[in-house]
């Protein structure tokens, strides 16, 4: 399906404003958090989109992947020991919010506007953190930023930094005047501070992943700026570590590899050996799972681990399906040849390993926005693209 519109549509508007408002879910109207009145109407101009463009209308692999995916999720809730309201809910608002935001069929323009709404709600996040921060849980160092007394996992935060992260890298490496550079950078080096000092270290992992993935493709497609690149690594890295010289003890311990070793990341091991022995407990149990939301209560705690939360609820059936979703979407990244897109998806999916991200909206945002933007280039043309090859950007250029 083609959209005819040119500019901004109101469809766009609240794609934009629901990414900008993932931060802000734990805001309540009437019970719910405030991310699902946006999704509402996002849903409804979409269906009125989808109706004016139904002699149109096509299924691609990637659309029905997820689409199954999600049903199954829906129907597996049936044998859950958590069925209720509460599990029909966050299906819903995570199906509508990943749904309408990936495959939007987005002008040029609103492209350009989702990509300013997550460059946004990153800044957003990174004010947060430096001027209103709370504490992770009681008594921590870790930082974490409270929407009206709410206090948000600190895990979850870092994936609202990762298309803000990369933003900033393709301005260091774009051709701007030297102030966007300098601008481009300090933004960075904050997006850098504020991943650290909220202690994930799934979050820190993924932030140099969506940076050295992206180097990596980009120093592929342009060898004549390898120099450059390892140059910005190397500096990124020692910049790193000073700040984490500045930071708290109980900070700097938790990146330690003795802290890690001692505690089994966190207690994820003992938590994925438990999970292991449920999963492995019937033969039912492997194939179908135990039901949509059940892992909470049969683990006694989240599996920290998106993989092993599904296998535990969905079974592998479930896992297969996410499986075959995952293979489509890189494939329709890869085809799209867009490092950008490319490094916050193996980012994305590198920092769902340590969290249990299922009903999680920050996670599908990311998800979404790959899919979404999958062959938009943010802002600016980098240095090795010409004016009409935008489209085209990553296309090996001939020596």
């Amino acid at each position: 399906m083609k959209s005819e519109a040119k500019g901004i549509t109101a469809y766009g508007f609240f794609a934009a404003l629901a990414i900008v408002l993932i931060p802000f879910n734990a805001i309540n109207i009437a019970g719910r958090g405030i991310l699902i009145y946006v999704c509402i109407p996002l849903l409804l101009f979409g269906i009125v989109r989808l109706l004016s463009h139904r002699d149109q209308l096509s299924v691609t692999l990637l659309q029905l992947s997820l689409l199954l995916f999600f049903a199954y999720y829906l129907v597996a809730s049936l044998w859950s020991p958590k069925r209720g309201m509460d599990t029909a809910y966050n299906f819903i608002k995570v199906f509508i919010f990943t749904v309408c935001i990936a495959f939007g069929d987005y002008t040029a323009k609103e492209k350009k506007l989702l990509m300013f709404a997550s460059f946004i709600t990153g800044l957003l996040v990174c004010a947060m953190l430096l001027w209103g921060a709370a504490a992770a849980v009681e008594n921590s160092q870790r930082v974490t930023i409270s929407v009206f007394g709410t206090n948000r996992d600190p895990n979850y935060l870092c994936f609202s930094l990762l298309f803000p992260a990369l933003i900033c890298v393709r301005g260091l490496l774009s051709k701007r005047a030297l102030l966007a550079k300098i601008f481009f950078a300090a933004i960075l080096l904050v997006l850098i501070y504020c991943t650290i000092s909220t202690g994930s270290r799934g979050g820190a992992v993924a932030l140099a992943a969506v940076i050295v993935v992206y180097f990596l493709y980009w120093g592929r497609m342009r060898r004549g700026r390898k120099i450059l690149m390892i140059l910005v690594a190397l500096l990124l890295v020692y910049i790193a570590q000073q700040m984490m010289n500045s930071m708290p003890e109980e900070i700097i311990s938790r990146f330690s590899y003795e802290k890690v070793a001692k505690t089994g990341g966190g207690g994820r091991m003992d938590i994925w050996t438990r999970v292991f022995r449920l999963i492995f407990a019937s033969p039912v149990r492997f194939l179908i799972g135990y039901g949509s939301g059940a892992s909470v209560i049969l683990a006694g705690i989240a599996t920290h681990n998106h993989l092993l939360q599904i296998w535990l609820e969905n079974g592998i059936v479930g896992l297969t399906l996410y499986g075959v979703f995952l293979i489509n979407l890189l494939r329709y990244l890869l085809r799209r040849k867009n490092g950008t897109t490319i490094a916050v998806f193996f980012a994305a999916i590198l920092l769902s390993l340590t969290l249990s991200v299922q009903t999680i909206p920050s996670f599908w945002s990311v998800i979404a926005l790959c899919i979404g933007l999958g062959d938009y280039q943010p802002f600016f043309k980098t240095e090795a693209a010409k004016p009409q090859q935008i489209e085209d950007a990553g296309k090996e250029q001939p020596q």
